[in-house]
């Protein structure tokens, strides 16, 4: 397997030949999730670490399916002879707002390389099945699948005939995956420069000790402004829809007392404590909305929380999440609760009191 195409299967949440795999015999997930070119397509470069430098490639990603979650990447591997064209087409779906990319292993396979996918503004963030889980899960008869040789010395695992209640546990469970040491993509807009690219996770001094969240503190919260943002298609939300910003929010005024008018935008910026520093967790942050819920009157669904998967990084650097009353079935008035979880862990919980002026 050629450089390139080895970059292609880390794109799909594969590692270089020589690992074992963890494998399904259809896409992962069972939503397609809405894709939105704006957000897609362009060229993305995998911070990987080479020997003791990051390991730099361009991919070249195209929404092709905007309904059916579908892309379609390509990229290019230059030998001694010339260049092959590599290209492939990536599943995008969800069961219980989590994420998956999945493909063929190959155009005359029938199962499925897999991964959890976890994607910010310009950056996505691609995490393996944690293969000797999966063996535990198989083995016990937790999920149906079958243990099969592969190129490693642990045998290679495909899933098979996995029910809707199957694809929730997996979903739900985060240790199932390497969320600790993911792949990071960012995607250049315009040309590769100094302003254009981000700067690499700072290297981890032991790989493979287990990065560890001690604690998440509060830098403020409150009522925020934003200088641009748009909507963009996300499952898992009340509305269906997700605000991106187009620079970091600022504060307003700090309060936990927010009035329920349309425009209102609030949130919060924290920080998260732990060991070793530059190294990735798994952390769950969650909206909990007051009774009755919110109901989306296009769909007729309430929802009673917004659950948001994401990998972070443990620095100094504070994280903002944060809520955008946009459409007058928002406006529900009560205590608004926002947590951040790592497992089965409470680390933050903040308290905002929505009421009508």
């Amino acid at each position: 397997m050629g450089r390139i195409a080895r970059l292609i299967a880390v794109l799909l949440a594969i590692v270089a030949t020589g690992c074992a795999h963890v494998y399904n015999t259809g896409p992962m997930g069972k939503n397609p999730v809405p894709l939105s070119p704006q957000e897609w397509d362009g060229t993305w470069i995998a911070l990987m670490e080479g020997n003791d430098n990051p390991f730099l490639k361009p991919i070249t990603v195209k929404v092709i399916d905007e309904k059916q979650g579908l892309l379609r990447a390509a990229a290019i591997e230059a030998d001694n002879v010339g260049f092959t064209l590599h290209t492939t087409t990536i599943h995008i779906r969800e069961t219980d707002n989590t994420f998956f990319a999945s493909r063929l292993e190959n155009p005359a396979s029938d199962r499925y390389l897999w991964g959890v996918l976890i994607k910010g503004p310009g950056r996505i963030f691609l995490s393996l099945p944690a293969v000797n889980k999966f063996h535990e899960l198989v083995d016990e008869g937790t999920l149906h699948g079958v243990l099969i040789p592969g190129d490693g010395e642990t045998e290679d695992v495909l899933l098979e005939d996995l029910t809707e209640m199957h694809m929730e546990r997996i979903a739900r469970d985060g240790d199932l995956f390497l969320l600790n040491f993911p792949f990071v993509y960012i995607r250049i807009i315009d040309q590769i420069g100094p302003a254009a690219l981000a700067v690499a996770p700072k290297k981890v001094d032991k790989p493979s000790e287990k990065v560890k969240i001690i604690d998440a503190e509060v830098r403020w919260a409150g009522i925020v402004v934003n200088d641009g943002s748009k909507e963009v298609p996300y499952p898992g939300t009340p509305s269906g829809t997700k605000v991106i910003l187009d620079k970091p929010a600022r504060l307003e005024l700090a309060t936990t007392k927010i009035p329920a008018l349309p425009g209102t935008r609030f949130g919060i910026r924290y920080v998260l404590h732990g060991t070793p520093i530059g190294g990735y967790a798994g952390i769950r942050e969650i909206w909990r909305f007051p009774a009755p819920g919110l109901t989306n009157p296009k769909t007729g669904k309430t929802s009673h929380e917004q659950v948001d998967r994401a990998i972070a990084q443990v620095t100094d650097k504070e994280i903002f999440s944060g809520y955008a009353l946009l459409y007058d079935w928002e406006l529900v008035p009560g205590i608004w609760t926002f947590e951040v979880w790592t497992g089965e862990r409470l680390l933050l919980k903040q308290l905002f009191d929505v009421n009508r002026p």
